[in-house]
């Protein structure tokens, strides 16, 4: 009897020490960028380690025409169509931007709105 209750003790002590051990985390830290900030953190230093983006910089035609090929490729055809415009609105002539409305109107079944963009580069090409 004496025997169950020192094992028991024991398998008790263990269960206790092994939940009192510190947590680690459970991944390995193995990208040194991450290595860094995380000791910049412990040494209570500013963890920033890029630039601030300016938020108020103007977005060109192209950038516009990027985030419409993003939201399209999302499946977002009427926010990239929105984009498409915007940069219609720098560029009336941006034939790009022009064939993926086009492309934009095919897909919601719009074949005359689609005509008609497709109508608008050809003038433009033959001028």
């Amino acid at each position: 009897m004496k025997k169950i209750w020192m094992f028991s003790l024991v398998g008790v002590v263990l269960v206790f020490n092994a939940c009192s051990a510190k947590e680690k985390p459970n991944f390995s830290v193995q990208d040194e960028h991450y290595q860094q900030i995380l000791e910049r953190q412990k040494a209570g230093m500013d963890t920033k380690t890029q630039p601030e983006v300016d938020l108020t910089a103007e977005m060109t035609q192209g950038d516009y025409e990027k985030l419409g090929d993003a939201h399209f490729q999302q499946g977002s055809l009427q926010t990239a169509k929105e984009q498409y415009e915007k940069v219609l609105s720098f560029d009336p002539e941006r034939t790009s931007a022009r064939y993926k409305i086009a492309v934009i109107y095919l897909e919601n079944g719009s074949s005359q709105e689609a005509y008609d963009q497709f109508h608008t580069i050809l003038d433009y090409d033959l001028h």
